[in-house]
């Protein structure tokens, strides 16, 4: 809570945060993740009073009753004598023990798979808020970026009007090359507008995605960051961190231990159950409410109670049969949630290997741009090509460099899904350490 409170005290002050900050934050104040922990704590609840079903119940009680009408008993010749007493207190204490009750044993176990299912679904939402909140900070560092390559281009361009303006005035160019300066510069200007307004609704939708009610967020980082976990080497090793770690496996495998649970919930309504009960208490009977110490006479009572089900008008049956449908529905949602799950990473593996080409591709393409805009720079202050050719290698150049930003942003997307299959972003929930499912490179 302290770090967190620090973390916002940065963020209100310079209004910026890493990605590390960004997704300490959302963990601590984004209220779907508040709602899954406060479940959780209640599936923990009560799974620990379904497993406590074999303790005694032990309970007190004192009561007082008043019967407005005592019956008679009239025998003839001798008048009438009453058959009870007009007041009646008795105090007492019972204590109930359960020897064998399977409805018991089964919901215990029924509770616990339900806990388990809880915790698998808190670290799901966990992943998907961490996968959200680095897709979102990579976003806004993407705007950040095309907002400067923007600004660049624009001011490149503005330079290049300067030199043409010079040039015609000096009698090198014509009004036709001025005029063309001119209007490249000018189209610059509604592109640095767009940039500028999408990277401010990225920041906001940063902010949203941490939780917070401020308007935005300025993210700092770079989009040449990766992130601080190693990727898998192979999709093979992606593979077995994703049978070992992913939380979606889990539910998966909570799903058929609940469908088995429920099928020996229904079957525990045909067994008997065997209960221990005794109850010591103190009766008094008068026909006013004074009662004393000498009025109460002492009662100590054992019983064992063994309950054995004959019939329950068929709900029994229809309760099992119910449960056995129930389990072939869960076996078949596990079954659909673990191809759900090896398709996911079958498809994040192949975005990432794209992803990497394209990173590779327009690496070289920018090295390209820059040269080819150093050698028209140079020509157009000489003369050699029209401000036409400057114009177009400066339109490359401002193409390859968006082209590389949007690629850095799918390779860091990427690899985040990449991560989220294999169930290695939970590191940041345990104490916001990079040791668990830490990969080494």
């Amino acid at each position: 809570m302290k770090s967190l409170t620090l973390v916002l005290i940065i963020i209100y002050i310079a209004g910026a945060v890493t990605l590390d900050e960004a997704i300490q934050t959302a963990l601590s104040s984004r209220s779907d993740i508040i709602a899954s922990r406060n479940s959780l704590q209640s599936s923990i609840w009560e799974g620990r009073a379904a497993s406590l079903w074999f303790l005694p119940r032990i309970s007190a009680g004192l009561t007082y009753i008043h019967s407005a009408d005592v019956q008679q008993l009239d025998i003839p010749g001798m008048g009438s004598i009453s058959m009870g007493s007009e007041y009646m207190s008795e105090a007492g204490i019972n204590v109930d023990v359960p020897i064998y009750v399977p409805q018991a044993v089964a919901g215990s176990n029924l509770s616990g798979i339900a806990t388990e299912m809880a915790e698998a679904s808190l670290t799901v939402s966990e992943q998907n808020t961490v996968e959200e909140v680095t897709a979102v900070f990579y976003g806004a560092l993407l705007a950040e970026e095309l907002a400067v390559v923007a600004e660049e281009a624009l001011s490149i361009a503005e330079e290049a009007y300067s030199v043409s303006r010079i040039k015609y005035e000096s009698g090198v160019i014509s009004r036709l090359d001025l005029l063309q300066s001119e209007v490249a510069w000018e189209n610059r200007k509604p592109g640095v507008i767009e940039t500028r307004m999408a990277a401010e609704n990225a920041r906001t939708a940063l902010a949203f995605a941490m939780g917070l009610e401020i308007r935005e967020v300025v993210p700092e980082g770079y989009l040449e960051e990766p992130l601080p976990l190693g990727i898998p080497a192979s999709f093979e090793e992606a593979e077995t961190l994703m049978r070992e770690n992913n939380p979606d496996l889990d539910i998966a495998s909570d799903l058929r231990e609940m469908g088995s649970s429920q099928v020996r919930m229904a079957r525990a309504e045909f067994m008997p159950s065997l209960l221990f009960r005794t109850s010591y208490s103190f009766q008094a009977m008068r026909d006013d409410w004074h009662f004393t110490d000498t009025d109460y006479d002492r009662d100590l009572s054992f019983m064992i109670s063994l309950q054995i089900p004959l019939f329950d008008g068929y709900s029994d049956i229809s309760g099992y049969k119910s449960a056995q449908m129930s389990k072939l529905t869960s076996d078949a949602n596990a079954f659909a949630l673990e191809n759900a799950v090896s398709f996911s990473l079958q498809q994040a593996w192949s975005s990432l290997e794209a992803a990497r080409e394209r990173v590779n591709a327009t690496d070289y393409t920018l090295l390209q741009a820059e040269e080819v805009v150093e050698i028209a720079q140079v020509s157009f202050e000489t003369g050699v090509i029209s401000q036409l050719e400057m114009d177009q290698a400066l339109l490359a150049l401002t193409m390859a460099r968006t082209n590389r930003a949007a690629a850095l942003f799918s390779l860091r997307v990427a690899e985040a899904s990449v991560l989220r299959v294999c169930g290695a972003l939970d590191w940041y929930s345990k104490d916001n350490t990079l040791t668990l499912h830490k990969i080494q490179e």
